[in-house]
């Protein structure tokens, strides 16, 4: 059974849980749940119950006790530049695996307040893991980044421009963009430029908003 309050948190009563085999499975679950959720635009957090109880703590140790938001996954090395007196921000990329099968959400650190725009950024610049792609052309940056109205508009340099050639790689790169712009709030539309040009291409104009990461790609 599941609830949403006024406060975007979802409550989950899970009925007849066996007991599983290892606190890995246990969280595992929790995780699939909270991250699956957590990907509706009116839900900011996940609250448990088991047969219509609250309770602390599964068989195997994992917490559940109050309302637990996103998981972050495949997590990123700390930057080398960070100091022990640098704040710390969490910011969750999409990149596509090599085959281009699916998409994969990286959480990456980042030393300053997380924005759109930063999100672009370190978008731009790549995975660190060999097994996930850069779908941007190289020597791409962005020149502005902005959500107005739930509107995602990115302004990016001349190099962007040589999507145009590889219609696969682009509909990669603008999925990418989109899924990344999906953690600041509900997205509605995508509004790219060049060099302050609006970027034409028919990816653009048939342009879908993903809801999930994976629901449209093959597996």
């Amino acid at each position: 059974m599941l609830s949403i309050s006024n406060d975007a948190i979802a409550t989950v009563d899970i009925q007849n849980l066996p007991t599983l085999e290892s606190a890995r499975a246990e969280q595992d679950l929790i995780c699939a749940v909270v991250n699956t959720l957590t990907e509706f635009p009116t839900i900011d957090r996940v609250q448990f119950k088991f047969d219509g109880e609250g309770i602390k703590k599964l068989p195997h140790g994992t917490s559940v006790n109050g309302p637990m938001r996103t998981v972050p996954l495949n997590e990123e090395p700390l930057p080398v530049n960070a100091s022990d007196s640098d704040a710390l921000y969490p910011i969750r990329l999409y990149f596509a695996n090599l085959p281009a099968s699916l998409y994969v959400p990286v959480a990456r650190t980042v030393t300053r307040e997380p924005t759109f725009a930063l999100a672009m950024n370190e978008l731009v610049s790549g995975p660190q893991d060999e097994a996930l792609r850069n779908s941007f052309p190289e020597g791409t940056h962005v020149l502005s980044a902005g959500i107005v109205d739930n509107v995602a508009s990115v302004n990016f340099s001349s190099e962007f421009n040589a999507l145009k050639e590889n219609a696969a790689l682009e509909e990669i790169a603008l999925d990418t963009i989109q899924l990344t712009a999906k953690q600041f709030g509900a997205i509605s539309a995508l509004h790219v430029q060049v060099e302050g040009r609006d970027y034409q291409s028919a990816a653009i104009e048939t342009l879908v908003i993903p809801q999930f990461a994976n629901s449209f790609r093959n597996q």
